[in-house]
């Protein structure tokens, strides 16, 4: 689960597959995000609070749009199955692991910057 910068949203994801957008003061499903071909496994506001990413048991994570619900990129090649995804507090970049590995990937151009291994698990 992750919360909007301003709080007012929480965005979920799900063992269906979808993550899911809802409104914190009243509890109502604002939007879904479908796309993944396995349950969820992480998700993620970024510091603007105008794109979220969801990782996935599937190895991949999908960059959506927030106010259109619009998938913007699906980054792949990613080891397996992504159990964690984290923006950089500017936004720039964004983390995953996966595996004992993570990596480092301009959010804007979905490019590979770095690869860390050796990553504890657990």
């Amino acid at each position: 689960m992750s919360f909007a910068p301003d709080s007012k949203t929480l965005l979920t994801g799900s063992f269906d597959s979808t993550t899911k957008l809802w409104d914190t003061a009243s509890g109502q499903l604002l939007r879904t995000f479908p796309g993944h071909g396995d349950q969820v496994t992480s998700v993620s506001y970024a510091p603007d609070g105008k794109t979220v990413l969801s990782s996935s048991i599937d190895g991949t994570i999908k960059l959506w749009d927030t106010a259109s619900g619009q998938l913007m990129r699906t980054f792949q090649d990613l080891d397996g199955t992504v159990w964690s995804v984290s923006y950089s507090p500017d936004g720039k970049t964004i983390l995953i692991g996966s595996g004992g590995i993570a990596k480092l990937w301009d959010t804007a151009s979905g490019q590979l910057l770095r690869t860390f291994q050796g990553i504890a698990q657990g």
